[in-house]
This record gives structure tokens, sequence and C-alpha cells, in this order.
């Protein structure tokens, strides 16, 4: 069993802590942790508008490591995600409008033994210069 949680920090930065509560140690690439590449945490982000306009993402080249980790029952791993880098014009979208931050993740090993999906949603508010956070489930 994994488990993903989320925190906003300042300059539109996101947390992710990732924990670990399966039975048995295992592998896993670090690119395919949720912050390890551009690629390993599905992203999408949106306007609170009217029609839910798509934030769009910045794409780039992914070149993956092949570092491993082993993760211990119990262990708990944090890193962040730089939404600034991530979502060409959030900070304009912001301007006018909330912003919902939608992620998903599936954790795999090295042996492709695959984790159910977690996901999750987090709102970003234009209205205040420190930035309200909701975190919630998807359900």
């Amino acid at each position: 069993m994994t488990t993903l949680t989320t925190r906003l920090l300042d300059n539109n930065k996101i947390e992710l802590t990732l924990e670990y509560s399966g039975e048995q140690v295992i592998d896993v690439y670090k690119n395919s942790l949720p912050w390890g590449n551009r690629y390993s945490l599905i992203l999408v982000a949106v306007k609170a508008d009217a029609i839910g306009t798509l934030v769009p993402q910045q794409q780039v080249i992914n070149d993956p490591s092949p570092s491993t980790i082993a993760i211990q029952p119990g262990d708990r791993l944090t890193g962040e995600i730089n939404l600034n880098e991530r979502l060409v014009g959030l900070d304009e979208a912001l301007k006018t409008s909330d912003v919902i931050v939608f992620w998903n993740y599936e954790m795999r090993t090295i042996e492709s033994v695959v984790a159910p999906r977690i996901g999750g949603w987090l709102l970003i508010s234009r209205c205040c210069k420190e930035k309200e956070l909701i975190d919630g489930p998807i359900s």
C-alpha cells in the first residue's frame, strides 16, 4: 500500500510525501518517484472558471537515469515539483482565477509490480498573497 500526500509551498511548488506501508522491501527507479521526472506523475491544471480552461504544460524531453532506490516498509520519501517550471502561464492564470491542480500517480517497481493508482487535487487561490491550499482525494 502506498499513500501520497501533497502540500503547497511558497512560489507555487508542491511538496509530495510518498509513504510505503507494504510488507516487503521494494526497488524502484528514482526517476519513477512522483517528483523523479516530468512524466512519472500525471498532473493537469485548470482555471476554476466556467469552462475549466486548461493551463498548458511546458513540454520537455525526458532522459531518465537508471539509478534505483530500495524502499523499506514504513519509509516516507519527500520531494518537490515546481509548478512554475511545469505549467506555462500559471502566474497569468492566477491573475484572473483560482487554479485547480489534479494529480495521479502509479508506483512501479523495477520488477514491474504496479501499485494501485492514487490521486488528488490542490486548489491554488488567486485571492491571497499566501496561496490557500485545499487538498482532497479523488473518489
